[in-house]
């Protein structure tokens, strides 16, 4: 194991698919006029605690309401979103909080509770 630690299985796949279609976002919607952008992830792992923070350089959310709009699990937004936030919610038992960037672009804040390792 890395430095980051084992990670179960269980764990493992529904993360990947969260970061899949975090990044996918980001690519589809932020950078939609632009040839390229920046992305950034940053994870954090503290025993079974996990806080994730993807950032990226693109148009980013118009304001705070949008980005309360985008957490909430009954929201308009795409299903992509909707899948990533039950995914959070359910099988993380964790949060996840959209925000226009400091300089521009979309910051996501995720802080998620992993299963122990076996």
């Amino acid at each position: 194991a890395g430095k980051f630690g084992m990670m179960p299985a269980q764990d493992a796949t529904p993360l990947s698919l969260i970061l899949t279609e975090l990044v996918t976002n980001c690519v589809e919607h932020g950078f939609e006029d632009r040839k390229q952008g920046h992305i950034q992830i940053s994870a954090l792992r503290a025993s079974n605690d996990l806080h994730i923070i993807i950032e990226d350089d693109g148009i980013g959310i118009d304001s705070e309401a949008d980005a309360d709009t985008m957490s909430a699990k009954s929201s308009g937004s795409g299903l992509g979103t909707q899948i990533v936030n039950t995914f959070v919610q359910n099988d993380f038992n964790g949060s996840i909080h959209w925000a226009p960037g400091e300089n521009g672009g979309t910051r996501i804040e995720l802080t998620m509770t992993l299963r122990a390792a076996e």
